[in-house]
């Protein structure tokens, strides 16, 4: 998971009768293991988790069906997937790290 502030702030909306704002401050996305970018989010307040989070867990769900799961399952929390993300690396590993192991239970948590 990384963060990216140079992007953001450049996108300009222009709103009807030329009013011009500038939403987003960062960017942000998820890599796998083959560093091919599989979620990625324009952020408006890139340092709250709040935002992310519901994005977070529909990717676990996704990840999980994926894997071979079933649906109902999966949506039920019937699953026990012991198989899935491993290990996270990100900038904000301690204040985040409480969210990133209730979403991907026994994830790895550490500083990028």
């Amino acid at each position: 998971y990384d963060v990216e502030y140079k992007m953001a702030p450049r996108i300009c909306v222009t709103l009807p009768g030329g009013k011009k704002f500038k939403p987003y401050k960062a960017f942000a996305h998820i890599r796998n293991e083959h560093r091919e970018t599989i979620w990625w989010k324009m952020l408006r307040r890139p340092e709250s988790m709040d935002e992310v989070e519901p994005d977070l867990e529909r990717l676990q769900m996704r990840l999980t069906v994926l894997r071979g799961y079933d649906m109902a399952e999966v949506l039920a929390g019937q699953h026990k997937d012991k198989h899935g993300v491993v290990a996270v690396y990100v900038d904000t590993c301690c204040t985040s790290r409480k969210v990133w192991q209730r979403i991907f239970p026994g994830v790895w948590v550490g500083l990028d």
